[in-house]
């Protein structure tokens, strides 16, 4: 677990802007996370993510397009990230920041980690 949040911190340094960095189970669980102002409602945050990564999942299943690389979902306010961090979507990284931040470093910062992360999560 040390080195999931060394990751994240990590994470939190390239994306200055970013009030939650987190690796999440599929059972909706905080596995690690950094979090700032902004990102007090983590665990709720993850518990929902969770069902929205199962449910885009189906649909990309439905679909036959491919596997799931990642989803964005945008409010008014912030815009989250998720990527999964396995074929079987055991685990997902997501990070959230606030509307108008560069998405494209976002998502390029979840690719560079997302083999890291895989590697350093907890064995089943």
């Amino acid at each position: 677990m040390r080195e999931l949040q060394k990751y994240l911190e990590e994470i939190a340094e390239w994306l200055q802007e970013a009030f939650s960095v987190c690796v999440v189970g599929d059972d909706g669980l905080v596995l690690a996370c950094k979090t700032r102002e902004g990102g007090e409602n983590v665990e709720l945050t993850s518990a929902v993510l969770t069902d929205v990564m199962r449910s885009i999942s189906r649909i990309v299943d439905e679909v036959k397009k491919g596997r799931l690389v990642d989803n964005l979902l945008s409010t008014v306010d912030a815009h989250f990230l998720t990527k999964q961090l396995d074929d079987e979507g055991k685990a997902f990284l997501a990070i959230g920041v606030p509307r108008g931040s560069n998405l494209g470093a976002v998502r390029y910062v979840s690719k560079v980690y997302a083999d890291k992360l895989k590697a350093a999560l907890p064995e089943a």
